[in-house]
């Protein structure tokens, strides 16, 4: 009697194993790579807006400062004007 070629479980879950490894390596590997890459670029954009909201913060300051003198010599008029009556 021949022998039939059978199903050699111990190579399959090795190779299982391994490829499962490949997997997981190759995984980790482009996590990182993928770190290396997105990570100083999103800190980039956070350090730009920060130094965007710092200058708009300014501008605005400055803008209030600008209406809040209008606003004050508008006050004063009206008193002159009210005195004047």
């Amino acid at each position: 009697m021949a022998q039939s070629p059978g199903i050699n479980w111990r190579e399959i879950k090795e190779q299982a194993i391994a490829g499962t490894f490949v997997v997981l390596v190759t995984s980790i590997f482009g996590g990182i790579v993928f770190l290396i890459h997105k990570v100083p670029n999103q800190l980039d954009d956070v350090l730009k807006n920060q130094v965007r909201f710092r200058e708009t913060q300014v501008e605005f300051k400055e803008e209030l400062k600008s209406l809040k003198s209008k606003v004050d010599v508008h006050g004063e008029k009206i008193i002159r004007l009210e005195a004047a009556k």
